[in-house]
Protein backbone atom coordinates (compact mmCIF):
# COMPACT_ATOMS: atom_id res chain seq x y z
CA UNK A 1 0.00 0.00 0.00
CA UNK A 2 1.22 3.36 -0.93
CA UNK A 3 0.47 6.73 0.72
CA UNK A 4 0.38 9.69 -1.69
CA UNK A 5 2.20 12.57 0.01
CA UNK A 6 0.05 15.44 1.12
CA UNK A 7 0.71 18.70 -1.03
CA UNK A 8 -1.09 21.53 -0.02
CA UNK A 9 -1.90 23.24 3.63
CA UNK A 10 -5.54 22.46 3.44
CA UNK A 11 -4.49 19.39 6.27
CA UNK A 12 -2.01 21.63 8.19
CA UNK A 13 -1.41 24.96 10.29
CA UNK A 14 -2.47 28.74 8.53
CA UNK A 15 -0.14 29.74 6.25
CA UNK A 16 2.24 26.38 5.91
CA UNK A 17 2.48 24.31 2.74
CA UNK A 18 4.64 21.42 3.03
CA UNK A 19 4.81 17.54 1.57
CA UNK A 20 5.80 14.85 3.04
CA UNK A 21 7.69 11.71 2.23
CA UNK A 22 5.53 9.29 0.09
CA UNK A 23 5.75 5.48 1.59
CA UNK A 24 5.23 2.10 1.69
CA UNK A 25 3.71 -0.40 4.53
CA UNK A 26 4.47 -4.10 4.34
CA UNK A 27 5.51 -7.08 6.63
CA UNK A 28 5.00 -6.81 10.36
CA UNK A 29 7.23 -4.51 11.04
CA UNK A 30 5.70 -2.19 8.13
CA UNK A 31 8.70 -0.20 7.57
CA UNK A 32 8.76 3.04 5.60
CA UNK A 33 10.49 3.71 2.07
CA UNK A 34 11.77 7.21 1.85
CA UNK A 35 10.99 7.81 -1.99
CA UNK A 36 14.33 8.83 -4.55
CA UNK A 37 12.87 12.55 -4.58
CA UNK A 38 12.43 13.94 -1.13
CA UNK A 39 9.18 15.57 -0.75
CA UNK A 40 10.95 18.98 1.26
CA UNK A 41 8.74 21.94 2.28
CA UNK A 42 7.38 23.57 -0.19
CA UNK A 43 7.69 27.25 2.19
CA UNK A 44 10.76 27.05 4.56
CA UNK A 45 10.38 30.74 5.89
CA UNK A 46 8.03 29.35 8.09
CA UNK A 47 10.54 27.43 9.91
CA UNK A 48 13.22 29.27 12.06
CA UNK A 49 16.63 28.33 10.23
CA UNK A 50 17.86 25.66 12.98
CA UNK A 51 14.63 23.71 12.43
CA UNK A 52 14.46 23.85 8.77
CA UNK A 53 18.28 23.50 8.85
CA UNK A 54 17.46 19.74 11.09
CA UNK A 55 14.77 18.51 9.02
CA UNK A 56 16.91 18.93 5.83
CA UNK A 57 19.61 16.85 6.99
CA UNK A 58 16.95 14.42 8.68
CA UNK A 59 16.31 13.92 5.05
CA UNK A 60 19.87 13.25 3.80
CA UNK A 61 20.10 10.67 6.53
CA UNK A 62 16.98 9.01 5.62
CA UNK A 63 18.01 8.95 2.10
CA UNK A 64 21.30 6.82 3.70
CA UNK A 65 19.12 4.58 6.08
CA UNK A 66 20.74 5.97 8.65
CA UNK A 67 17.57 6.16 11.04
CA UNK A 68 19.16 6.42 14.21
CA UNK A 69 20.85 9.76 12.63
CA UNK A 70 17.75 10.84 10.57
CA UNK A 71 15.94 10.44 14.09
CA UNK A 72 17.99 12.60 15.90
CA UNK A 73 17.56 15.46 13.84
CA UNK A 74 13.82 14.94 12.69
CA UNK A 75 13.67 15.10 16.63
CA UNK A 76 15.99 18.30 16.88
CA UNK A 77 13.64 19.87 14.02
CA UNK A 78 10.72 18.69 16.30
CA UNK A 79 12.10 20.34 19.77
CA UNK A 80 12.22 23.40 17.72
CA UNK A 81 8.56 23.51 16.16
CA UNK A 82 6.86 21.12 18.28
CA UNK A 83 3.36 21.04 16.83
CA UNK A 84 5.20 21.39 12.97
CA UNK A 85 2.97 18.13 11.35
CA UNK A 86 5.74 17.63 8.62
CA UNK A 87 8.43 17.22 11.32
CA UNK A 88 6.22 15.18 13.62
CA UNK A 89 5.08 12.93 10.30
CA UNK A 90 8.93 12.23 9.35
CA UNK A 91 10.03 11.55 12.64
CA UNK A 92 7.34 9.01 13.04
CA UNK A 93 8.05 7.55 9.72
CA UNK A 94 11.94 6.82 10.79
CA UNK A 95 10.82 5.42 14.20
CA UNK A 96 8.44 3.52 12.17
CA UNK A 97 11.51 1.99 10.26
CA UNK A 98 14.62 2.38 12.99
CA UNK A 99 14.69 -1.83 14.67
CA UNK A 100 11.96 -2.11 17.52
CA UNK A 101 10.89 1.40 18.08
CA UNK A 102 7.33 0.54 16.61
CA UNK A 103 6.11 1.62 20.07
CA UNK A 104 7.53 4.70 20.09
CA UNK A 105 6.39 5.54 16.58
CA UNK A 106 2.76 4.57 17.33
CA UNK A 107 3.01 8.09 19.96
CA UNK A 108 4.78 10.38 16.86
CA UNK A 109 1.44 9.48 14.89
CA UNK A 110 -0.89 10.07 17.55
CA UNK A 111 0.71 13.66 17.65
CA UNK A 112 0.23 13.96 13.79
CA UNK A 113 -3.41 12.91 14.07
CA UNK A 114 -3.97 15.16 16.99
CA UNK A 115 -2.81 17.95 14.29
CA UNK A 116 -4.23 16.73 11.12
CA UNK A 117 -7.10 14.31 11.77
CA UNK A 118 -8.32 14.73 8.40
CA UNK A 119 -4.99 13.99 6.48
CA UNK A 120 -5.70 11.84 3.38
CA UNK A 121 -3.04 9.13 5.22
CA UNK A 122 -4.80 9.09 8.10
CA UNK A 123 -6.48 6.30 7.55
CA UNK A 124 -3.46 4.25 6.42
CA UNK A 125 -1.89 5.46 10.01
CA UNK A 126 -4.99 4.64 11.94
CA UNK A 127 -4.39 0.59 10.49
CA UNK A 128 -0.65 1.04 10.96
CA UNK A 129 -1.03 1.81 14.69
CA UNK A 130 -3.45 -1.17 15.37
CA UNK A 131 -1.20 -3.12 13.59
CA UNK A 132 1.75 -2.01 15.96
CA UNK A 133 -0.44 -3.09 19.19
CA UNK A 134 -1.39 -6.24 17.79
CA UNK A 135 2.45 -7.00 17.67
CA UNK A 136 3.36 -5.75 20.55
CA UNK A 137 0.93 -7.82 22.48
CA UNK A 138 2.34 -10.59 20.64
CA UNK A 139 6.15 -9.43 21.60
CA UNK A 140 5.29 -9.27 25.58
CA UNK A 141 3.71 -12.67 25.83
CA UNK A 142 6.58 -13.86 23.43
CA UNK A 143 9.34 -12.09 25.95
CA UNK A 144 7.35 -13.90 28.97
CA UNK A 145 7.02 -16.88 27.36
CA UNK A 146 10.79 -17.24 26.85
CA UNK A 147 11.25 -15.80 30.61
CA UNK A 148 9.48 -18.97 32.19
CA UNK A 149 11.09 -21.40 29.84
CA UNK A 150 14.29 -19.68 31.25
CA UNK A 151 13.49 -19.72 34.53
CA UNK A 152 12.57 -23.17 34.20
CA UNK A 153 15.87 -24.13 33.49
CA UNK A 154 16.95 -22.62 36.93
CA UNK A 155 18.26 -25.35 39.50
CA UNK A 156 19.08 -23.24 42.46
CA UNK A 157 15.88 -21.44 44.37
CA UNK A 158 17.59 -18.73 45.40
CA UNK A 159 18.15 -17.98 41.58
CA UNK A 160 14.52 -18.89 40.37
CA UNK A 161 12.91 -16.59 43.36
CA UNK A 162 14.03 -13.23 41.63
CA UNK A 163 13.24 -14.60 38.12
CA UNK A 164 9.76 -15.27 39.07
CA UNK A 165 9.45 -12.15 41.08
CA UNK A 166 10.06 -9.98 38.14
CA UNK A 167 8.25 -12.20 35.69
CA UNK A 168 4.89 -11.93 37.91
CA UNK A 169 5.71 -8.25 37.84
CA UNK A 170 5.63 -8.37 34.17
CA UNK A 171 2.54 -10.35 33.87
CA UNK A 172 0.65 -7.67 36.79
CA UNK A 173 1.52 -5.18 34.38
CA UNK A 174 0.69 -6.76 30.82
CA UNK A 175 -3.25 -7.29 32.84
CA UNK A 176 -2.92 -11.10 33.54
CA UNK A 177 -3.17 -10.91 37.51
CA UNK A 178 -4.12 -14.91 37.54
CA UNK A 179 -0.83 -15.84 35.30
CA UNK A 180 0.81 -13.17 38.10
CA UNK A 181 -0.45 -14.99 40.60
CA UNK A 182 0.03 -18.14 39.74
CA UNK A 183 4.04 -17.14 38.82
CA UNK A 184 4.45 -15.67 42.23
CA UNK A 185 3.59 -18.62 44.01
CA UNK A 186 6.33 -20.11 42.54
CA UNK A 187 9.33 -17.54 44.51
CA UNK A 188 7.97 -19.47 47.74
CA UNK A 189 9.51 -16.69 50.25
CA UNK A 190 7.56 -13.82 51.05
CA UNK A 191 10.48 -11.57 51.24
CA UNK A 192 11.45 -12.22 47.65
CA UNK A 193 7.90 -11.55 46.81
CA UNK A 194 7.19 -8.50 47.98
CA UNK A 195 7.77 -6.41 44.63
CA UNK A 196 5.44 -9.11 42.48
CA UNK A 197 3.07 -8.45 45.20
CA UNK A 198 2.78 -5.05 45.37
CA UNK A 199 2.65 -5.02 41.88
CA UNK A 200 -0.52 -7.51 41.95
CA UNK A 201 -2.16 -5.23 44.35
CA UNK A 202 -1.76 -1.87 42.18
CA UNK A 203 -3.32 -4.25 39.09
CA UNK A 204 -5.71 -4.73 41.23
CA UNK A 205 -6.39 -0.97 42.10
CA UNK A 206 -6.17 0.22 38.42
CA UNK A 207 -9.30 -2.54 37.46
CA UNK A 208 -11.19 -1.42 40.06
CA UNK A 209 -10.95 -4.11 42.80
CA UNK A 210 -10.24 -2.23 45.53
CA UNK A 211 -11.15 -5.19 48.49
CA UNK A 212 -8.90 -7.26 46.49
CA UNK A 213 -6.44 -4.36 46.10
CA UNK A 214 -5.93 -3.91 49.70
CA UNK A 215 -6.19 -7.31 50.73
CA UNK A 216 -3.13 -8.42 48.17
CA UNK A 217 -0.81 -5.02 50.11
CA UNK A 218 -1.65 -6.12 53.30
CA UNK A 219 0.46 -9.73 52.75
CA UNK A 220 3.60 -7.38 51.90
CA UNK A 221 5.70 -7.86 54.28
CA UNK A 222 8.59 -5.51 52.69
CA UNK A 223 8.16 -1.75 53.77
CA UNK A 224 9.21 -0.07 51.11
CA UNK A 225 7.05 -2.38 48.44
CA UNK A 226 3.94 -2.23 50.46
CA UNK A 227 4.30 1.47 50.86
CA UNK A 228 4.80 1.56 46.89
CA UNK A 229 1.37 -0.29 46.62
CA UNK A 230 -0.61 1.20 49.07
CA UNK A 231 0.45 4.86 47.88
CA UNK A 232 -0.89 3.50 44.33
CA UNK A 233 -4.21 2.01 46.01
CA UNK A 234 -4.74 5.46 47.53
CA UNK A 235 -4.89 7.34 44.72
CA UNK A 236 -7.18 4.68 42.95
CA UNK A 237 -9.32 5.33 46.24
CA UNK A 238 -9.27 8.59 45.81
CA UNK A 239 -10.27 8.68 42.13
CA UNK A 240 -13.40 6.86 43.08
CA UNK A 241 -14.07 9.69 45.77
CA UNK A 242 -13.89 8.28 48.61
CA UNK A 243 -11.75 10.46 50.27
CA UNK A 244 -11.73 9.02 53.90
CA UNK A 245 -10.75 5.87 52.50
CA UNK A 246 -7.86 7.21 50.61
CA UNK A 247 -6.58 8.71 53.77
CA UNK A 248 -6.82 6.21 55.71
CA UNK A 249 -5.46 3.89 53.30
CA UNK A 250 -1.93 6.61 53.46
CA UNK A 251 -1.77 6.09 57.27
CA UNK A 252 -0.58 2.27 56.64
CA UNK A 253 2.41 3.70 54.57
CA UNK A 254 5.31 3.14 56.48
CA UNK A 255 7.94 5.49 54.05
CA UNK A 256 7.64 9.31 54.13
CA UNK A 257 8.68 10.27 51.30
CA UNK A 258 6.44 7.45 49.71
CA UNK A 259 3.43 8.87 51.95
CA UNK A 260 4.19 12.66 51.26
CA UNK A 261 3.42 11.86 47.93
CA UNK A 262 0.75 9.61 48.38
CA UNK A 263 -1.02 12.10 50.36
CA UNK A 264 -0.39 15.26 48.05
CA UNK A 265 -2.35 12.69 45.12
CA UNK A 266 -5.47 12.03 47.77
CA UNK A 267 -5.55 16.36 48.19
CA UNK A 268 -4.91 17.26 44.70
CA UNK A 269 -8.11 15.42 43.97
CA UNK A 270 -9.72 16.06 46.68
CA UNK A 271 -8.72 20.00 46.15
CA UNK A 272 -10.61 18.93 42.51
CA UNK A 273 -13.54 17.48 43.90
CA UNK A 274 -14.25 20.87 45.89
CA UNK A 275 -13.28 19.87 49.23
CA UNK A 276 -10.72 22.72 49.99
CA UNK A 277 -10.94 22.21 53.71
CA UNK A 278 -10.14 18.70 53.36
CA UNK A 279 -7.30 19.54 50.82
CA UNK A 280 -5.81 22.18 52.89
CA UNK A 281 -5.60 20.28 56.09
CA UNK A 282 -4.12 17.20 54.47
CA UNK A 283 -1.53 19.58 53.36
CA UNK A 284 -0.70 20.68 57.09
CA UNK A 285 0.22 16.95 57.26
CA UNK A 286 3.14 17.15 54.48
CA UNK A 287 6.56 17.96 55.77
CA UNK A 288 8.14 21.72 55.32
CA UNK A 289 10.78 19.02 53.79
CA UNK A 290 8.64 17.34 51.02
CA UNK A 291 8.49 20.78 48.80
CA UNK A 292 7.36 18.38 46.14
CA UNK A 293 4.19 17.19 47.02
CA UNK A 294 3.24 20.35 49.03
CA UNK A 295 3.46 22.36 45.83
CA UNK A 296 1.04 19.30 43.90
CA UNK A 297 -1.71 20.62 46.57
CA UNK A 298 -0.94 24.01 46.24
CA UNK A 299 -1.37 23.78 42.39
CA UNK A 300 -4.52 22.03 42.92
CA UNK A 301 -5.70 24.05 45.44
CA UNK A 302 -5.17 27.28 43.12
CA UNK A 303 -6.73 26.00 39.90
CA UNK A 304 -10.06 25.02 42.00
CA UNK A 305 -9.76 28.58 43.28
CA UNK A 306 -9.77 30.00 40.31
CA UNK A 307 -12.61 28.41 38.54
CA UNK A 308 -14.99 30.12 41.61
CA UNK A 309 -16.72 33.72 41.22
CA UNK A 310 -15.88 35.16 44.60
CA UNK A 311 -13.88 38.57 44.43
CA UNK A 312 -11.21 37.42 46.06
CA UNK A 313 -10.32 34.22 44.42
CA UNK A 314 -7.80 35.17 41.74
CA UNK A 315 -5.57 36.80 44.50
CA UNK A 316 -5.84 34.02 46.71
CA UNK A 317 -4.93 31.59 43.96
CA UNK A 318 -2.74 33.41 42.77
CA UNK A 319 -0.67 33.58 46.17
CA UNK A 320 -0.92 29.92 46.42
CA UNK A 321 0.97 29.60 42.99
CA UNK A 322 3.62 31.89 44.20
CA UNK A 323 3.83 29.61 47.08
CA UNK A 324 4.38 25.96 45.06
CA UNK A 325 6.78 28.26 42.42
CA UNK A 326 9.03 29.14 45.92
CA UNK A 327 8.50 24.91 46.89
CA UNK A 328 9.04 23.76 43.24
CA UNK A 329 12.65 25.90 43.39
CA UNK A 330 13.73 24.08 46.19
CA UNK A 331 13.15 20.65 44.57
CA UNK A 332 16.73 19.36 44.08
CA UNK A 333 16.11 15.94 41.91
CA UNK A 334 15.26 17.49 38.00
CA UNK A 335 12.89 15.43 36.96
CA UNK A 336 10.91 15.80 39.92
CA UNK A 337 11.37 19.49 39.76
CA UNK A 338 9.69 19.59 36.12
CA UNK A 339 6.72 17.35 36.92
CA UNK A 340 5.82 19.95 39.62
CA UNK A 341 6.67 22.66 37.51
CA UNK A 342 4.36 21.58 35.08
CA UNK A 343 1.31 21.26 37.14
CA UNK A 344 1.94 24.88 38.30
CA UNK A 345 1.70 25.78 34.59
CA UNK A 346 -1.44 24.18 34.39
CA UNK A 347 -2.84 25.84 36.84
CA UNK A 348 -1.41 29.69 35.72
CA UNK A 349 -3.01 28.65 32.65
CA UNK A 350 -6.28 27.76 34.20
CA UNK A 351 -5.95 31.32 36.20
CA UNK A 352 -5.68 33.01 32.75
CA UNK A 353 -1.73 33.96 33.32
CA UNK A 354 -0.60 32.89 30.47
CA UNK A 355 2.64 34.73 30.87
CA UNK A 356 3.46 33.31 33.94
CA UNK A 357 2.66 29.72 32.68
CA UNK A 358 5.17 30.51 29.61
CA UNK A 359 7.90 31.60 31.90
CA UNK A 360 7.63 28.15 34.27
CA UNK A 361 7.75 26.22 30.87
CA UNK A 362 10.92 27.98 29.74
CA UNK A 363 12.26 26.76 33.29
CA UNK A 364 12.35 23.04 32.07
CA UNK A 365 13.67 20.99 29.59
CA UNK A 366 13.35 19.34 26.45
CA UNK A 367 11.49 15.82 27.50
CA UNK A 368 8.08 14.72 28.75
CA UNK A 369 8.13 16.93 31.45
CA UNK A 370 7.77 20.10 29.07
CA UNK A 371 5.14 18.24 27.18
CA UNK A 372 2.58 18.04 29.95
CA UNK A 373 3.30 21.12 30.69
CA UNK A 374 2.69 22.21 26.99
CA UNK A 375 -0.48 19.74 26.70
CA UNK A 376 -1.92 21.64 30.24
CA UNK A 377 -1.51 25.20 29.01
CA UNK A 378 -2.75 24.65 25.79
CA UNK A 379 -6.03 22.83 27.06
CA UNK A 380 -6.30 25.58 29.39
CA UNK A 381 -6.29 27.94 26.83
CA UNK A 382 -8.89 25.91 24.69
CA UNK A 383 -6.37 24.45 21.71
CA UNK A 384 -7.39 21.00 22.13
CA UNK A 385 -5.82 19.77 19.05
CA UNK A 386 -2.58 21.36 19.86
CA UNK A 387 -2.62 20.31 23.45
CA UNK A 388 -3.27 16.17 22.33
CA UNK A 389 -0.52 16.41 20.27
CA UNK A 390 1.93 17.64 23.29
CA UNK A 391 0.48 14.56 25.34
CA UNK A 392 1.48 12.43 22.49
CA UNK A 393 4.61 14.13 22.16
CA UNK A 394 5.23 13.37 26.24
CA UNK A 395 4.72 10.17 25.75
CA UNK A 396 7.11 9.49 22.69
CA UNK A 397 9.80 11.23 24.26
CA UNK A 398 9.72 9.47 27.44
CA UNK A 399 9.58 6.04 25.59
CA UNK A 400 12.50 7.46 23.52
CA UNK A 401 14.27 7.91 26.53
CA UNK A 402 13.87 4.02 27.92
CA UNK A 403 16.22 1.49 26.15
CA UNK A 404 14.13 -1.46 27.35
CA UNK A 405 10.95 -0.90 24.98
CA UNK A 406 13.43 -0.34 21.75
CA UNK A 407 14.72 -3.21 19.56
CA UNK A 408 13.71 -6.68 21.55
CA UNK A 409 14.80 -8.28 18.82
CA UNK A 410 18.41 -7.04 19.27
CA UNK A 411 17.81 -7.87 23.41
CA UNK A 412 17.44 -11.61 22.49
CA UNK A 413 20.33 -11.50 20.65
CA UNK A 414 21.97 -10.31 23.79
CA UNK A 415 20.46 -12.67 26.49
CA UNK A 416 21.65 -15.83 24.37
CA UNK A 417 24.48 -17.77 26.03
CA UNK A 418 23.62 -15.78 29.44
CA UNK A 419 22.28 -17.93 32.49
CA UNK A 420 19.26 -18.94 32.60
CA UNK A 421 17.99 -16.36 35.68
CA UNK A 422 19.68 -13.40 33.91
CA UNK A 423 17.67 -14.67 30.94
CA UNK A 424 14.31 -14.74 32.75
CA UNK A 425 15.03 -11.44 34.67
CA UNK A 426 16.02 -9.08 31.22
CA UNK A 427 12.97 -10.57 29.29
CA UNK A 428 10.66 -9.82 31.74
CA UNK A 429 11.64 -6.63 32.78
CA UNK A 430 11.44 -5.62 28.94
CA UNK A 431 7.90 -7.20 28.83
CA UNK A 432 7.17 -5.21 31.58
CA UNK A 433 8.07 -2.09 30.48
CA UNK A 434 6.81 -2.56 27.10
CA UNK A 435 3.34 -3.69 28.55
CA UNK A 436 3.18 -0.32 30.78
CA UNK A 437 4.12 1.87 27.48
CA UNK A 438 1.10 0.26 25.77
CA UNK A 439 -1.15 0.68 27.82
CA UNK A 440 -0.34 4.04 28.55
CA UNK A 441 -0.38 4.65 24.89
CA UNK A 442 -3.75 3.21 24.95
CA UNK A 443 -4.93 6.08 27.18
CA UNK A 444 -6.73 8.30 25.78
CA UNK A 445 -6.05 12.31 26.67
Amino acid sequence: MKIKPLRDAKHGPPARRYRHFAMTWGGIVGGCLISASLAMAAETATRPPQAQQALERGFQMAQQSQWPLAIRYFRQAQSAMPTDGAILFNLALAHNKASGHELVAMAWYQAFLALEPDAKTAPQIHKRITDIEVAAEIQIQRLLTTAHQAAGQITNSAEAAPAFDRIARAEAESGDLAAAERTVAKVGNAARSAWALAQIAAAYAHAGNLDRALSQAGAIKAVAAKSWALADISAAIAKRGDFARAVKTTEGIGLGFEKAWAVSRVAALQARAGDIAGARALIEGIANDKPGPRAIVLAALARKQSKTDLPWAADSAKSLLAEAVTAAGSIVNVGERAGVFSQIARAYAELGDTANAEEILTRMADGPNLYLGRHAVAKAEGAFAKAAAYYWSALAAKGEGNAQINDIENLLRLVQGQAPAQVAISLAQAAEERARFLRELRTVP
